[in-house]
Formats: structure tokens, C-alpha cells, sequence
């Protein structure tokens, strides 16, 4: 087994989030503006968000994705330049159909199908980091176009596969066979103890525009990650392969296999919006498109404008049965998006707050 090596220490981007702020907090005239959100969207189609949260797995049933995109941004604009602060957090989970079904079928007790042979296929990517993002906002007649890059001070490192299938030996019993091999902060599946946790220092870029060709239309795309990659040094890894007719996770070995620790360059994919509005009077329809993941959705509306100034929308996901209701009203914009109003069985949620953008 490799050891890491002597790291040497850098610093963080605490100080610079405290002195940072204490500086954003200081403006409040002089042309200098303020902006801030937070956005946070959850996904989990094989199981309930709470269930996952709470007992990972328990109640799986057939879906293949899950995934957690969080953010909370501090910033201050002058004269087109931007500076942030960002806390972040992603996961993306993506596993067959089969073998979530099948999982959740294992966990639940229930009888299996004696000779099956279930495929397994899981991978995950997954971080938090504490970013500082740098900005230039170009406006012009009839719109707007916004670059901007961060800087990430990473921390727990998640990513991976894991291959392999579940054979059914009898009604109440199964060998696992799989190869995996993946990087960590925590070993979720063998319980290997760790000492040190990986830290990253990674990038990412960011792009919005805004087109309002006339008084009825308005474009917009957003782009986020654009280029984003995280180096980690010494991260924990475990590859191994092998068969057991015990689930990984209680700490049973799978098999041969290797741990120790290496280099990780980790790459995150980009993510994209687009929106159109068409406005007539004070309604407004809405279409809405969103791709991350390999995933795409789609989502319309339609939204209505008071002459106080505020701006109330609906919209409806189809692909997994979500509504949204958004307001918006002087520099501030508010929305939620859930598929249950039960919160034991939410599968699909987003919520978001901001002022400024």
C-alpha cells in the first residue's frame, strides 16, 4: 500500500471569506451593487429525497439517477466587475434501472427470482468547496452578457464506478460480483479507515446572456461548470474485484484488491438554461429547458405582472410531474418546484432565492 506523502500546508479560503464579506457589507452607495442567491434543486427517482437521506436505499425502486446541486452566493458589482463568494456543494449519482429495482427488493425482505442474473452498474461524482469568483457583466441596448471564473478550495472527494452484476443462488440469497474502483473522502463500501481527508483545488467557469430582441421576447441562457476541473492530492482509493454474498458496506472485503493514495484529477460536467418568455400586456408565457447530467427536461408556463411592479409565474415539469411557482419583485426572485406536496414522498425538489441577478 502506497502512503501519501508530506503535504504542504496552503491556505484556505476562510480568511478571504471573512474579510471578503466584511468588505462586500461596507458598500451601500457609490454605483457599487449588491447580489446574492441561493439555489438548490434534489433529484431521486429510484426512492423518496427523505428516505435517501435518512436510509439510502431502503426504499429503491426502479430509477437510475440521483442528484444535488447546492449553492449559496455573496457578491458585489461595480461598473460591470463582479466578485463573489460561493459555498457549493454536487452530487451526481447514476445507476442502472435493474439494479436499483433489484436493491430495493433485497432491502425490503422480499422474495427474488431463484437464477436471475441482475446487472450492476453505479458511478458517482460528488464535492463541496468554498469558491471566490471573479466577473464582467457587458450590457448593452438590448441585452446582457455575463462571464465570469472561480477559484475552488475542495473537500469531500467523491468519484467512481463500480461494475458488476447480483446473481439469485435461491429466494432469500445472492452473490455479489463486482469490480470498483473509485476515490473518496469516506469509504462508503469497506469502511477503510481514513486519517486524512483529500483537499482540491480545482476551477470552474461560469456564462449567462440575456436577449430582448423586442418588447415581447426575451432569451436567456445560463452555463454553468463551463471547464471545470478539481486537482486532488493523495486521495484514499480502493480498487478491487472480486465475489461475496455480503452487500458492500458492512466492512466485509469483495475480494483482491488494492487501497492507497494517488492524484485525482476530476472533472465536472457543465450545465445549462435556457428560457423564452412572450409577454402581452401583463401575462407572459413561459418555455423552459434544463440539461445536466445527461439529462434533459423541459418545462412552460405562464406568468402575470401586477402594476406594483410584482411578477408572479407558474411552470410544469412533465418528465417528472413538477410544478414551480415564481415571483419576482424589485431585484428580488423567489421559487419553489416539488412533485408531492407530502414531504415523505418528494422526489423531485428545487427551491431558490435571489437579489440582484
Amino acid at each position: 500500500m502506497t502512503k501519501p506523502g508530506n503535504r504542504e500546508k496552503r491556505w484556505g479560503f476562510g480568511p478571504a471569506f471573512f474579510f471578503t464579506a466584511a468588505y462586500i457589507c461596507s458598500f451601500s452607495a457609490g454605483g457599487y451593487e449588491l447580489f446574492g442567491r441561493t439555489e438548490n434543486q434534489f433529484l431521486s427517482e429510484p426512492e423518496p429525497i427523505r428516505t435517501s437521506l435518512e436510509n439510502w436505499g431502503s426504499e429503491f425502486g426502479r430509477g437510475e439517477r440521483q442528484w444535488a446541486v447546492s449553492l449559496f452566493e455573496l457578491g458585489v458589482r461595480y461598473q460591470g466587475v463582479e466578485m463573489s463568494l460561493q459555498q457549493r456543494g454536487l452530487v451526481d449519482l447514476r445507476m442502472n434501472a435493474d439494479l436499483a429495482e433489484y436493491w430495493g427488493r433485497i432491502e425490503a425482505g422480499l422474495p427474488l427470482d431463484e437464477g436471475a442474473q441482475i446487472p450492476a452498474r453505479l458511478s458517482v461524482n460528488g464535492f463541496t468547496a468554498l469558491a471566490l469568483r471573479f466577473g464582467y457583466r457587458f450590457t448593452w441596448d438590448r441585452g446582457a452578457l455575463t462571464v465570469g471564473a472561480a477559484v475552488l478550495d475542495a473537500k469531500h472527494l467523491m468519484t467512481g464506478d463500480l461494475a458488476g452484476d447480483i446473481q439469485v443462488t435461491s429466494p432469500e440469497d445472492y452473490v455479489f460480483s463486482a469490480q470498483v474502483d473509485y476515490s473518496y473522502y469516506r469509504d462508503v463500501l469497506f469502511n477503510r479507515p481514513i486519517t486524512n481527508e483529500p483537499a482540491g483545488l480545482g476551477w470552474a467557469g461560469d456564462l449567462s446572456a440575456q436577449w430582448q430582441p423586442d418588447d415581447r421576447w426575451l432569451f436567456s441562457l445560463t452555463v454553468d461548470d463551463l471547464f471545470a476541473r478539481i486537482r486532488w492530492k493523495d486521495a484514499p482509493y480502493t480498487i478491487a474485484k472480486g465475489d461475496s454474498d455480503i452487500k458492500p458496506g458492512d466492512g466485509s472485503s469483495l475480494g483482491s484488491g488494492i487501497e492507497g493514495y494517488r492524484d485525482v484529477s476530476q472533472r465536472i460536467d457543465p450545465r445549462y438554461q435556457v428560457a423564452s418568455e412572450l409577454s402581452e400586456g401583463p401575462w407572459s408565457a413561459h418555455l423552459k429547458g434544463q440539461y445536466q447530467f445527461g439529462y434533459g427536461l423541459v418545462g412552460f408556463g405562464a406568468g402575470y405582472s401586477y402594476a406594483s411592479g410584482l411578477g408572479l409565474k407558474a411552470v410544469y415539469w412533465p418528465k417528472y410531474e413538477t410544478i414551480g411557482i415564481e415571483a419576482e419583485y424589485n431585484g428580488w426572485r423567489a421559487g419553489l418546484a416539488v412533485d408531492q406536496l407530502e414531504w415523505r414522498k418528494v422526489q423531485s425538489l428545487s427551491f431558490n432565492v435571489s437579489y440582484g441577478y
